[in-house]
């Protein structure tokens, strides 16, 4: 029997008191669990039980393992003679707990499952979990045959248009009341309080700002958007060539600069660590709102990402290279075919919850937009070779949505189309094609300026067209 210990000085005096009274309590009057019960390791409070345990015990050699006290325990203090350290007497009791290895029922218990042992039982655990997540999918068997649906036979609703029907008669208004329509009222007020609050924790308790100062105020920034001047004061400017005469009557440039030095979106007593765009939540969880109030009423819809530049210090800025706008943030937006923009999101790092890994970010992004989509058999989505996966196409098609994307050679699961480096040999307009009968998911790659490929789960091939370039 093996003993790891500490000497019985070490024990604080109050539990020594303790240990004293519970020796003089009739220790049979405890009815101690049978040894048989005993499967490896087991835990006791008091080392006098740990022994009578292990005197009972028939099987063979044991460890008997002594734990430290819990960190609230009364007292830390270790006293012990410092002349006699080396002394090896097993103490009374222990201030922590005591754990008991049983050791031969543990080699027992594999000795009898030996029989069903095999090579998969030293598996890790990520290897299983990528098993198991493989196996709960269909392999692909791909086909050079006419797409065959059976999951998104049916054609497209016509939902989305008795929608785009219904808005365009209920909003017959000009651009500036549907602008207003967008941003409401409710985004004008929480911009308003949340200035003048922030204004009074920098000790300004005299500023004020109404609604329509804050209207005039982002008007001048929609302007200065596509009349640039090199400075901003120029827009107040008295020289001809400089001035704009609509800002100046609007509002003054000293008070222009008040509100700029103030505005705010949020409650800087409230920040939440975990959100890096959390000054800027509240707005844009408010305008998400405010661009689905009519609900999703265009059938064709794409995600794609949008930068927007910023040369200042933030941890979400991205760079991206060859890219137009090369730094700013990026942000995931649900958009129309003609442009309208129905979510978007502001892309601060990875994040995972209640999101699968397995699939990667750019299918998370998609999947997370979908869920905006009340009917999803009335649209199509569309995106680009950064989302498209052929697990992503198949997600899609188990919620019922009609889903198309280009898609990278690598991510194409050995379809046997041919190579890209084939296809660029042969003339504009050639085409070639396979068909997963398992998964329902057509892939097809064709020569364009360069090669392409394209991922569906409800479109054919055919028919064929032709179509001009443009010079």
């Amino acid at each position: 029997m093996h003993f790891l210990c500490i000497s019985e000085h070490w024990l604080p005096r109050p539990m020594r008191r303790l240990r004293d009274e519970m020796e003089q309590m009739d220790i049979d009057s405890f009815s101690h669990v049978p040894v048989s019960s005993f499967y490896g390791r087991k835990s006791f409070s008091r080392l006098q039980d740990a022994a009578d345990c292990i005197e009972t015990y028939e099987g063979g050699e044991v460890d008997v393992i002594i734990l430290p006290p819990e960190p609230d325990a009364l007292t830390d203090e270790e006293e012990f003679d410092d002349e006699n350290i080396d002394d090896n007497r097993v103490p009374v009791d222990v201030p922590g707990s005591v754990e008991v290895d049983f050791g031969s029922d543990i080699e027992e218990d594999l000795n009898r499952d030996s029989e069903n042992w095999n090579e998969s039982d030293e598996e890790t655990l990520a290897n299983i979990q990528r098993l198991i997540s493989t196996n709960s999918k269909k392999v692909c068997s791909w086909k050079l045959c006419e797409a065959d649906y059976k999951v998104l036979k049916n054609s497209v609703g016509n939902g989305s248009d008795e929608r785009l029907d219904d808005m365009k008669r209920d909003l017959n208004y000009n651009p500036k009341e549907i602008f207003e329509k967008l941003f409401s009222n409710d985004v004008f007020q929480l911009i308003r309080d949340q200035t003048i609050l922030y204004a009074q924790q920098k000790n300004r308790h005299d500023f004020s700002v109404t609604i329509d100062e804050i209207k005039n105020f982002i008007g001048i920034l929609l302007l200065s958007g596509y009349h640039k001047l090199p400075q901003q004061k120029m827009y107040w400017s008295l020289d001809e060539d400089l001035g704009v005469e609509i800002v100046s009557k609007c509002m003054s440039r000293n008070r222009f600069l008040e509100i700029k030095k103030f505005l705010h979106f949020a409650d800087n007593t409230k920040i939440d660590k975990k959100d890096k765009m959390y000054k800027l939540r509240s707005l844009m969880v408010l305008l998400n709102k405010q661009f689905r109030q009519w609900g999703i009423f265009h059938k064709y819809l794409s995600v794609d990402e949008a930068m927007i530049k910023y040369f200042g210090h933030h941890s979400s800025k991205q760079f991206m290279r060859g890219k137009p706008v090369r730094f700013g943030f990026k942000d995931w937006m649900l958009c129309s075919s003609t442009g309208y923009c129905y979510a978007f999101e502001t892309y601060c790092g990875k994040n995972l919850e209640n999101k699968s890994e397995s699939l990667g970010l750019g299918a998370n992004v998609v999947l997370s937009f979908t869920e905006h989509l009340e009917n999803p058999q009335d649209h199509i989505i569309f995106f680009d070779n950064f989302f498209t996966t052929l697990d992503l196409v198949q997600t899609l098609k188990g919620k019922g949505i009609h889903a198309t994307g280009t898609i990278r050679d690598n991510r194409q699961k050995k379809c046997p189309v041919e190579s890209s480096k084939i296809m660029n040999k042969k003339e504009r307009g050639s085409f070639d094609y396979r068909f997963d009968k398992n998964n329902e998911i057509l892939l097809v790659k064709w020569k364009d300026n360069s090669v392409c490929s394209i991922a569906t789960n409800y479109d054919h091939v055919e028919p064929c067209n032709n179509f001009g370039y443009c010079s």
